[in-house]
């Protein structure tokens, strides 16, 4: 698995159980909590990682040339002296500022794939339909392509029969579901067999829509259900639709509220916490 798949791993259960205290709220506050929690957490990174001391004088440095600027503004070889003080200053800052940000990428990403998995998408409506592909190796043969089957759950509805799309390897339905739950879909194709899981109904939770084994970095990213080992199927996806937050009778998109919501809230306790960004 390595560190990264065991790191995911490890933060889709504790997403589970944290996002899972907070279903009841919805996802609005779920969001919000999240990202107060999360604007917390990088403040204390950057807090640890920065050095604080540097930073706070830095600004302090480029205050006091920008007061001078406002005093001095009629001595034009003064000014030029201390823009060019400014910008050597801000240069420094962000200097400062480079390692603890990328630290913080490491730990935000694995945020952000988590986020997506509960955020992203939507269960399917109970009655609507969604297309559903199974994609295999490109060394699959055409006789694998013409076997792959799956096992249709009682309250979900095979509305077409396969469709085997032989320049792409990959097969396709058009299910739906007539009755809500968490169903598993079950496909086998050359003696091996994997399932998918199917979202319907019900209230907001996580909805994994494509299983993958792929490499790591799609394992990252969809980090619902375990990675496909091995064999001929190398992703079972299923389209469900985008999901939107809703906010004041506005659909917004979860990227944008966690970005807006997590510096905000940064920006709002570093003076509480000390912390000097």
């Amino acid at each position: 698995m390595g560190l990264a798949g065991a790191l995911n791993k490890a933060m889709t259960a504790l997403f589970a159980v944290a996002l899972g205290v907070l279903q009841p709220l919805g996802p609005v506050i779920g969001m919000t909590i999240v990202s107060l929690v999360v604007g917390v957490i990088m403040l204390w990174i950057f807090a640890m990682v920065s050095n604080q001391d540097a930073i706070r004088g830095l600004k302090d440095h480029i205050r006091g040339n920008l007061i001078a600027v406002r005093i001095y503004q009629d001595n034009i070889a003064l000014l030029l002296r201390l823009q060019g003080k400014i910008v050597g200053l801000t240069l420094r800052y962000m200097g400062h500022s480079l390692l603890p940000m990328i630290v913080m990428m490491g730990p935000v990403l694995l945020i952000l794939f988590q986020l997506n998995l509960w955020f992203a998408k939507a269960p399917l409506e109970i009655g609507q339909s969604a297309l559903l592909t199974v994609s295999l190796s490109a060394e699959a043969a055409p006789d694998v392509l013409r076997a792959v089957t799956f096992e249709v759950p009682e309250g979900v509805v095979s509305e077409t029969p396969p469709v085997r799309v032989a320049a792409r390897n990959e097969v396709v339905w058009r299910i739906r579901a007539d009755a809500p739950g968490d169903y598993r879909l079950v496909f086998t194709t050359g003696g091996e067999s994997h399932e998918k899981e199917l979202n319907v109904g019900g209230d907001w939770r996580s909805v994994s829509s494509l299983r993958t084994g792929r490499g790591v970095w799609e394992a990252l990213l969809y980090p619902g259900e375990s990675p496909l080992k091995g064999g001929v199927i190398e992703a079972i996806e299923i389209e469900y639709a985008d999901e939107t937050i809703p906010v004041f009778g506005f659909g917004i998109n979860w990227l944008v509220m966690f970005f807006v919501l997590s510096i905000a809230f940064g920006f709002a306790l570093k003076g509480p916490l000390g912390v000097e960004i």
